[in-house]
């Protein structure tokens, strides 16, 4: 679809309330939510209602809207859930003390070489180094976002994305 096709239907919404061009709009949109959702806010979805505040964030765009401006509708869009997403978590701070506790779960992993592991949590953090241990409990186990971790640790989120994806190409090395 168009720039110009979603302002027209951004317009028949606002102007003639007609709910087939909202539907439209909605279908259309609806990749741009599920790319936000899992990509953009992997780790926040179990914290706050990403879906509540989407449609929220939709909703007063489209009513919102003025086309006069010359803007487009899309960036529009995605500048609206950006920020409604991180007011949402500001306003949400409980997430932050929310920790999963990490046991001691069994992992099948079948590797391409067809060897059969199960191996459980302790046995793949056992070799780790204390640091690269503390990376990936905050990440995968304290669903920390990598720019939060970096800020911990005095270190980039591209040192804390280099840095994990390291420690689990050694692990599938191992493991391989």
């Amino acid at each position: 679809m168009t720039d110009k096709e979603v302002i027209e239907l951004v317009l028949d919404w606002q102007q003639n309330k007609n709910q087939e061009s909202m539907n439209k709009l909605y279908k259309h949109v609806e990749r741009l939510f599920l790319y936000f959702k899992s990509v953009k806010f992997r780790g926040l979805c179990k914290h706050i209602d990403v879906d509540g505040v989407f449609h929220d964030c939709f909703v007063r765009c489209v009513n919102d809207f003025d086309a006069s401006l010359g803007f487009k509708f899309m960036p529009y869009l995605t500048n609206h859930i950006r920020y409604g997403v991180l007011n949402e978590r500001r306003k949400n701070k409980k997430y932050l003390d929310h920790k999963k506790e990490w046991d001691d779960t069994e992992y099948y992993i079948k590797s391409e070489k067809k060897r059969e592991y199960i191996v459980s949590t302790k046995e793949l953090l056992a070799d780790l180094s204390d640091r690269q241990k503390k990376l990936i409990v905050k990440y995968y186990f304290e669903s920390k976002l990598m720019g939060d971790i970096g800020r911990e640790l005095g270190i980039s989120r591209q040192a804390v994305s280099f840095q994990i994806a390291k420690i689990l190409s050694d692990l599938r090395v191992k493991y391989a």
